[in-house]
């Protein structure tokens, strides 16, 4: 670091990098948030003057209550937001915003306004069922509810109602008066910080970040993020001082999730030279980015083509077999081809190949609401026997999935684990009246076929 006196190393510099290589680990694997916050605001999104783009919706499902909705600038910005004035929830960066969101927002406007503001866990609590009864029924009333719990409130109580004093750091919690002093412990501000920081990229480069390496490894696969980025930093078109910051790298590490599960699950078996995956319960964000699929050639160099076939009732069409656009190689290298099957995989199983490897991304196996729809499609995956991946977004949902799993008599390559490939980007989510953060892929299980 600089001594006093002497400006900042830039991120490209030696010192950068090293400091990078010193301080990364597997649930952080880039600079300090003090460090590369300030570059991660050099953009549009993060300069004072003016609005941020707006972030397309298929990557703006999140809502973060101190932050406009359309385009995420808020207090990290130095952003004044307005509100709207009649549910006094759905906050902007600027009118134009604002009118842009109304389309969506009309819909649930009067019902947001029609709830009373919560003022303490318990009145929380009951408020919430009182949401959920009131918008649930309206178009997008899942998102609608997703706005009512992401309003500001106290991080510790869910106070809604009163004052509160935000977080000068991250600008992602805030505190009413009775908890004004509570702990806010420095691993939830850097994951607020890099939340809102992440979707600031996606503004300022109007996708996330999601491509493979150049180069096939010359290695085993490694235990985890930190070792990865330590051999591969240097192998991708984003130079490695990009890398180095927390944002690009989060988004890259859940890009590169879904394919560094089949390597995991994959690298020590006789892979075909042609290899099928079947993506059970897709849905359109998992279609975003097809590149990072080409991670698999560079562990599994057996691998000829990749042929990655989505299924799920909520994708938005069927789409034939086709080869994925590859503009960084013209065409010349090995091919990737996806398609996409709108339907329930036991419906659609007759007409896909032979699966090498099935992924199920965040099932919820255990969901009574998904409990019925899920019984055929286990059935008919552990009669047939291929290696049968299952995420979950966090340890007690994980567990709960592989329960469902040997209920169904599966039997086990691996139990529900802490997959050291998860995605580091983090994503808050209201937990009781207090927020949490999950990551994509976090935990994974692998079943092969039934126990005898």
């Amino acid at each position: 670091m600089a001594h006093p006196g002497q400006p900042m190393p830039t991120l490209d510099s030696p010192e950068m990098l090293l400091l990078r290589s010193e301080c990364a680990t597997d649930d952080a694997p880039w600079l300090p948030s003090d460090v590369w916050l300030p570059q991660a605001k050099r953009g549009a999104w993060g300069g004072g003057a003016g609005t941020g783009a707006a972030i397309e919706p298929v990557f703006n499902a999140g809502r973060l209550p101190f932050c406009c909705v359309v385009c995420k600038r808020g207090g990290l910005t130095g952003t004044k937001l307005i509100q709207c004035g009649r549910c006094k929830v759905a906050r902007y960066c600027c009118k134009a915003h604002a009118k842009a969101h109304w389309p969506a927002h009309k819909h649930c406007c009067a019902a947001l306004a029609g709830l009373a503001k919560p003022a303490a866990e318990a009145d929380w609590r009951a408020s919430l069922v009182a949401a959920r009864l009131a918008l649930r029924r309206l178009p997008d009333g899942d998102d609608a509810l997703q706005s009512w719990l992401h309003q500001p409130r106290c991080a510790v109580c869910g106070d809604a109602a009163s004052p509160l004093k935000r977080c000068q750091r991250c600008h992602g919690a805030a505190f009413c008066d009775r908890h004004r002093d509570a702990a806010h412990e420095r691993a939830s501000c850097d994951a607020a910080m890099l939340e809102i920081a992440c979707f600031g990229m996606i503004s300022d480069m109007g996708a996330p970040l999601t491509i493979a390496s150049r180069s096939p490894a010359r290695a085993p696969l490694p235990g985890g993020w930190k070792a990865y980025f330590d051999m591969k930093i240097w192998d991708f078109e984003v130079p490695a001082y990009i890398l180095s910051m927390g944002p690009p790298a989060a988004m890259l590490t859940e890009g590169l999730s879904l394919p560094l599960l089949v390597v995991r699950f994959l690298e020590r078996r006789d892979v075909p030279a042609s290899l099928v995956v079947h993506v059970v319960g897709a849905a359109a964000p998992e279609l975003v980015g097809l590149h990072r699929l080409r991670e698999i050639f560079a562990w599994l160099p057996r691998v000829d083509e990749l042929r990655v076939q989505f299924v799920g009732p909520d994708l938005a069409r069927d789409r034939a077999e086709a080869r994925a656009p590859d503009e960084r190689d013209g065409g010349s290298a090995k091919p990737v081809f996806f398609s996409e099957t709108r339907a329930y995989y036991h419906d659609a199983r007759r007409r896909l190949r032979t699966p090498t490897i099935v992924l199920a991304q965040h099932g919820g196996l255990h969901d009574p609401l998904f409990a019925a729809a899920w019984a055929p499609t286990l059935d008919l995956l552990l009669d047939e026997g291929a290696p049968c991946v299952f995420t979950a977004y966090n340890e007690a949902e994980g567990a709960a999935d592989a329960a469902v799993l040997r209920e169904r008599g599966a039997k086990f390559v691996a139990d529900a684990h802490l997959n050291p490939f998860r995605g580091l980007r983090p994503y808050s989510e209201v937990a009781g009246c207090a927020a949490e953060f999950y990551h994509v892929n976090a935990y994974a299980c692998c079943v092969e076929g039934r126990a005898q």
